[in-house]
């Protein structure tokens, strides 16, 4: 995570020494002596009248509406119309709070013994099950803007999810365990007690160029262009407790990258201070699913060892909608809204703990998701 964090600080440093070379000042007044007057419409047009005993009058011009743009301190004015006038630069922090779903393990259920995979028991208690609830992560980033229309934008998301599950019954009923290789005999160990530690990480880091497509003075629409790493970590730890601990060890991992499009939009009210906002986008990466599965008994035998890995194309679509304030001058932004990620012909750890118990890989890809709140704090200039 470290190096991936330096890759995005690195990023936006390169862009801020760049972007240097966009820093424009404008002056309408007289030319400075010995400076050649530009062509076209002067701002001051100096009239001699031909008239006997009238002194020459000055008159001051009004600077073009593009001019005027221009003049806003921390913003690019569009010569050519078709922008709004937009900050410099942007920098921006996220608190995100989401919930991964489609990803809940079915553990352990309390049942009739002894513990005999050759039949269906009679459940006779809750399902251990582990499951991730809402969970804190953040997104950072920064833009600089590339042309009068366009601008380069780093973004970098992290989410460490993190849950444990436990569950007990009393004889004779035992804990019958979902996740064990159902070939491995079990009927010698009558488990009471089962728990389980799940942990879920992802990591994306996007590099886009966004275009505007429409804008005005109380709205405007972006085409979004870029380039997407996507990085998800599951991993599972099972214990089962008889005499000892049996345990299951599972884990998961991707690593990914491809290409992303979408469209953003933002619409003030008269006063440009209260806004509402929604931003959606496609990305499609390729990478490598790699998976591992262990089970070792209560003396520390390992009895299955396997792995599997199998390129993929993911497909990620997001959708986030939400409300902001701005302040009068336009260099600080507040927003928060919800936000939805979809992840298309991905492999989670209940998916492929299925594959090993059956002995089939046949047609593995699932649907994972992830919904939740956003609250963003931007700086402009």
């Amino acid at each position: 995570m470290f190096k991936r964090l330096l890759l995005v600080v690195t990023c936006v440093t390169a862009m801020a020494i760049g972007g240097q070379g966009f820093a424009q000042t404008v002056y309408w007044g007289p030319p400075a002596a010995g400076v050649e007057a530009p062509l076209g419409p002067a701002p001051y047009f100096v009239a001699s009248g031909g008239i006997e005993g009238v002194a020459p009058v000055s008159f001051q011009a009004s600077p073009p509406a593009s001019a005027q743009d221009a003049k806003t301190p921390g913003s690019i004015g569009c010569d050519l119309g078709c922008c709004p006038t937009v900050p410099r630069w942007t920098f921006f922090g996220d608190i995100i709070y989401i919930c991964p779903r489609n990803v809940e393990v079915a553990l352990a259920v309390p049942a009739d013994g002894p513990v005999d995979f050759g039949r269906v028991p009679v459940q006779n208690g809750p399902t251990v099950l582990a499951d991730f609830g809402y969970e804190p992560g953040f997104r950072v980033g920064g833009a600089i803007q590339f042309t009068e229309c366009s601008q380069l934008r780093s973004t970098a998301t992290w989410l460490e999810a993190t849950t444990n599950a436990w569950g007990s019954t009393s004889p004779p009923l035992v804990m019958w365990p979902m996740v064990t290789h159902p070939q491995v005999a079990l009927a010698d160990r009558e488990f009471l007690d089962a728990s389980a530690r799940y942990l879920l990480d992802l990591e994306l880091i996007d590099i886009d160029w966004v275009r505007v497509l429409t804008g005005g003075p109380y709205h405007r629409i972006d085409l979004v262009l870029g380039a997407r790493y996507a990085g998800l970590s599951q991993e599972l730890r099972s214990y089962f407790i008889a005499n000892d601990a049996d345990q299951v060890a599972v884990d998961v991992n991707y690593n990914g990258g491809g290409i992303r499009v979408g469209l953003e939009g933002e619409w003030l009210d008269t006063s440009r201070t209260l806004l509402v906002y929604a931003r959606s986008a496609a990305s499609f990466t390729a990478g490598e699913f790699r998976c591992g599965y262990r089970q070792d008994n209560n003396l520390g035998q390992r009895l299955v060892d396997t792995s599997w890995k199998a390129g993929r194309v993911v497909s990620i679509l997001d959708l986030e909608v939400g409300v902001g304030w701005q302040n009068r001058t336009e260099n600080l932004r507040l927003t928060a809204g919800y936000m939805f990620s979809g992840w298309h012909n991905a492999v989670t750890v209940p998916e492929y703990i299925d594959a090993v118990r059956a002995n089939s890989y046949t047609g593995i890809g699932d649907f994972l998701t992830f919904d939740g709140f956003v609250g963003r704090v931007e700086f402009r200039y």
